[in-house]
């Protein structure tokens, strides 16, 4: 492994590798978070991460099982194969030892961190007309933003590129809405408005009349994705420094 590529505290986002979904089908599209914390003096495919956390818990991963890792480096984002090895605490912090199976591999697709978050959200299902006039528009007039919002939702996850979310419409993919979110940056509350597409929209699981939503932004000023990616990572520290 080229050390060169990875620094400390890089965050990293985990997928397990199945080769049976009979034991639990859930894990087959489970995305855990985590960061690199140290690595191995001896060994430099043995990497120390965090152990990661899920919907806001943090997972007890144990010894042997097989995952796919996403590095977010500041010289891009890669990708190598992973099995665990070990697990620690130490000072308070749980550790997993990883031993990377590949090499790391440029993941050229172009992708945001993603934080396992709830809260709500406002949205205005958007027309055919309002998509087409949204194009030629630099920013959200007032008289979009002014508009009654549809329906509110409550998030599963945000990142710079989107989020998921449940709510009780089932939209069509591809269908434009206009989001509003309020961010508590703690200093401050900002709110950022954003034209998202809907990638998925399917019925939420145990919960009837109820749709787990995913979505893209689309139309979105950088000022206002910067905003929501600081409000990631500041949220993930608090995270973990309550745990």
């Amino acid at each position: 492994m080229e050390r060169g590529i990875l620094n400390l505290g890089n965050k990293i986002e985990m997928q397990e590798i199945l080769t049976t979904l009979k034991d639990d089908p859930e894990r087959e599209n489970r995305v855990y978070t985590s960061q690199l914390l140290e690595f191995d003096e001896t060994d430099e495919d043995v990497l120390n991460i965090a152990m990661p956390i899920f919907e806001g818990k943090l997972i007890a991963l144990e010894v042997g099982r097989r995952f796919l890792l996403y590095f977010y480096a500041g010289k891009g984002m890669y990708t190598a194969e992973c099995v665990i090895e070990n697990r620690y605490k130490t000072k308070n912090i749980y550790v997993l030892v990883v031993r990377l199976q590949t090499a790391l591999k440029s993941f050229q697709r172009r992708q945001y961190f993603r934080l396992d978050h709830t809260m709500e959200v406002q949205y205005k299902i958007l027309s055919e007309e309002d998509d087409k006039f949204l194009r030629l528009m630099d920013k959200l007039s007032d008289e979009f933003l002014e508009r009654p919002y549809d329906g509110t939702g409550v998030t599963i996850d945000i990142s710079g590129g989107g989020l998921k979310y449940v709510s009780k419409h089932q939209h069509a993919k591809g269908d434009k809405i206009l989001f509003h979110i309020t961010l508590d940056l703690g200093t401050l509350v900002k709110t950022v408005d954003a034209v998202a597409k809907v990638i998925a929209s399917i019925p939420a699981r145990n919960k009837a009349d109820v749709y787990e939503n995913r979505i893209e932004f689309c139309k979105i000023q950088d000022s206002d994705r910067e905003t929501i990616i600081k409000y990631i990572f500041q949220t993930e520290r608090n995270m973990r420094k309550k745990k």
